[in-house]
């Protein structure tokens, strides 16, 4: 038997005088050495020649691990016919007994008793992988053996953070074995090969895959151990063949699950690999990870849009397969394991938020005032209460079970089933018969209906009737924080919530309005850090805002126009005039509500005038309001507020220019007013026909009229903060009236 150490460097001389000493107190020297150096610009090539006494052969920067393997191998040609690599990484030290430990499992009875049938002439193993340990703690397991589950997950078996007390030790037959410290037949390595289609991150689980399938037997011997720094997977190390360490890990595990399941499987996989990574990505949005959100959707986009990659690896796996698959099938996961991750990640999940609301609510502040005792004195809290009781007395016919529809509101269906039928369904039965795909808003009620245990009536009451004081507890958030003092921004998102375009919105049935009344405030409060100095804040801002954005056009496509319309703008909104804007993060407000609001994105090329309705029933309502209805607010219908009440607010907006003080932010406040008036007076005087509607209608104008409305109440806030104050610290004059 005949051992070659094969190692692999890169910039990796932080490590390799550490990884160099282990090799050299090994209990089993390798045969003969071969380094292969990929372009370091620091001494990692002399320290391994002083070391080893090789010369390592040198490759370019953006060669992949499988091409330094090869050229590895090419630089030691093989002697006999029981040859053996062992390949190393230069992150990646042995303990002095590993190798020994390695070849002695190669023989050892234990494996044959413990893997294989009596009847297999070749009980053993090609490939075989010793027990990697976290270095630098050394005691923490990563790997005792990798496989993968069917959503790209890396399985390890192990518990997070799990110590090694010889709980693993028993010699295991698995899928595949870190590339670190691995011990192959040279024969199979060539045989089998590692993929270019994979740079290095998850090689060693497509190896290991496909020389399963070929008949090669992989076991994990515990007993050797390797401690691992992972430099590249934890961004330890970055280089130009791997920029983004979880953006090519995910992307490598979608290959090789497209590239060596079976065809029957490929589609399958295709679309829960895509639904999963879409919800992934919702995922990390909400908990503020962008980075991780940005490399989920930039890996699924790499393997997506390059089809004929996977097609390509697929071929040449072709006629490889020489055991049955099903015995390779019982080194994967269940299919149900990636759901049990996710059950117990919502459950850690609900008991931090649960221990966070304990703490907070314990915690008192530095007036002494726990949580409760800041909700009870806090005037927005008395607000929203008393809005909540004039909702129930003025919607009191509904509490006494009068039906929630009429105008342009449809009655809730029976169940939440309907919604997801209605969005999944590739044919609905309207009229003749459509194909066209459901609007985007009936996902995100048949979210929200399943959120609420089914009870689809119960979300509409709480949208129609709940409106003023909910848009009141939203537009709290984005006033306190633009806003100085607290009764400035408590008028402001109480008067928004009373705004007479939400009331009529609600009067009328205008489930677009009203659900863009409760989200807007939500798009402008994450919006408000697209001006931050720091990359990382700018960065979950946009990917914030864009969440809430898609949620904004699902309801009122005509929105993305106008978000248009404020990305243009967004340097004079953020202060820096014509200077710099960061467009990677900022375009994503406009193409990511595209992106989720699809599949009816492009079911509507052929009609476009359907961005111009929002969501609710078309051509019911008579919406051709004029002028001075436009500035104050109103909108025609049922439950229309009359003129004098919205008339002081415009000119409040107006008379907020003249405090200088505050001039600067009322401006920018004007200018959003502006870019809704540029779009409503345009869409004031178009009419579009829809299918299934009778003669042409306006578009709807209701969430153009909440932004102009919403403007002149942010403008007047932000002019109204401390006007007290100053006019009376001021000499009597026109100031104080």
């Amino acid at each position: 038997m005949r051992i070659t150490a094969l190692l692999v460097s890169h910039n990796g001389a932080r490590w390799l005088p550490i990884v160099l000493d282990g090799l050299a107190r090994s209990t089993r020297r390798p045969d003969a050495w071969v380094a292969v150096d990929t372009g370091s610009e620091d001494d990692s090539p002399a320290l391994v020649a002083s070391a080893l006494g090789v010369t390592p052969v040198s490759l370019p920067p953006e060669t992949t691990f499988a091409e330094a393997v090869r050229q590895g191998l090419a630089a030691a040609p093989p002697v006999g016919d029981d040859d053996w690599v062992w390949l190393l990484h230069d992150d990646a030290t042995p303990t002095p007994g590993c190798l020994e430990q390695l070849v002695e499992a190669i023989s050892a009875p234990e494996t044959d008793l413990l893997l294989w049938d009596a009847e297999d002439a070749h009980p053993e193993p090609d490939v075989l992988g010793p027990e990697l340990l976290e270095w630098p703690s050394l005691r923490r397991l990563l790997e005792v053996g990798v496989t993968i589950s069917g959503t790209g997950r890396r399985e390890t078996g192990l518990e997070p953070g799990e110590y090694d007390q010889g709980q693993h030790d028993a010699v295991r037959h698995v899928l595949a074995v870190n590339t670190a410290g691995m011990l192959v037949r040279r024969e199979v390595l060539e045989e089998v090969g590692l993929d270019d289609l994979l740079p290095v991150l998850g090689t060693d689980l497509d190896f290991g895959w496909r020389a399963a399938l070929a008949g090669h037997r992989t076991v994990t011997v515990p007993r050797a151990k390797m401690h691992h720094l992972e430099a590249t997977r934890r961004g330890r190390r970055r280089t130009t063949l791997v920029p983004h360490a979880m953006r090519a890990e995910r992307a490598g595990a979608i290959t090789t699950l497209l590239a060596n399941s079976p065809a029957a499987l490929v589609p399958v996989h295709a679309v829960r690999l895509l639904l999963g990574s879409i919800l992934r990505t919702i995922g990390f949005l909400l908990v503020r990870a962008v980075p991780e959100a940005r490399d989920e959707l930039a890996a699924v986009a790499r393997v997506y849009l390059h089809p004929g990659r996977i097609a390509a690896a697929r071929r040449a796996r072709r006629g490889r397969t020489t055991v049955p698959r099903r015995q390779v099938r019982t080194l994967l996961p269940s299919f149900w394991l990636p759901y049990r991750h996710g059950v117990d990640f919502v459950v850690g999940v609900a008991t931090a938020l649960v221990d966070e609301v304990r703490d907070a609510a314990t915690r008192p502040d530095e007036h002494g005032r726990t949580w409760g005792g800041r909700l009870l004195t806090s005037p927005v809290t008395w607000a929203a209460l008393g809005l909540t009781v004039l909702a129930l007395v003025a919607n009191r016919d509904l509490l006494q079970g009068a039906p929630l529809h009429g105008g342009a509101l449809l009655g809730p269906p029976d169940g939440v089933g309907h919604w997801w039928a209605l969005w999944s369904s590739g044919w609905h039965w309207l009229g003749t018969g459509s194909a066209v795909p459901a609007p985007a808003y009936v996902l995100v009620l048949a979210l929200g209906g399943t959120v609420l245990l089914g009870a689809t009536g119960g979300l509409m009451w709480l949208l129609f009737v709940l409106t003023p004081p909910l848009a009141t507890l939203s537009a709290h958030r984005f006033t306190r924080r633009v806003m100085p003092g607290q009764w400035a921004a408590v008028w402001a998102a109480l008067t928004y919530g009373l705004l007479p375009v939400v009331s009529g919105a609600v009067g009328q049935g205008r489930l677009g309005t009203v659900a863009a009344a409760l989200v807007l405030p939500f798009v402008a409060t994450s919006a408000l850090g697209l001006g931050s100095p720091d990359e990382e804040r700018r960065s979950r801002a946009a990917w914030r805002t864009a969440l809430g954005a898609s949620v904004l056009v699902a309801f009122v496509p005509s929105a993305i126009l106008w978000l248009v319309l404020v990305v243009l703008v967004l340097p004079w909104l953020t202060g820096s005039g014509r200077g710099w804007v960061d467009w990677r993060h900022v375009s994503a407000v406009v193409w990511l509500p595209l992106l989720l609001t699809l599949p009816w994105v492009l079911g509507t090329l052929g009609t476009p005038q359907a961005w111009l309705v929002e969501a609710g029933r078309a051509g019911v309502l008579p919406d051709d309001p004029g002028f001075t209805d436009l500035v104050l607010g109103r909108l025609d219908g049922a439950g229309v507020a009359p003129a004098w009440f919205g008339a002081g607010l415009p000119l409040a907006a107006l008379v907020a220019l003249v405090r200088p003080d505050t001039r600067a932010a009322v401006t920018r406040a004007w200018l959003v007013t502006a870019t809704a008036a540029v779009l409503l007076g345009g869409l004031a005087w178009v009419r579009v026909e829809l299918p299934g509607v009778d003669g042409a209608v306006r578009p709807s104008l209701g969430f153009l009229v909440l932004v102009v409305q919403a403007g002149f109440v942010v403008a007047a806030g932000i002019a109204a903060a401390g006007a007290v104050r100053i006019a009376s610290e001021a000499s009597f004059g026109w100031r104080q009236v």
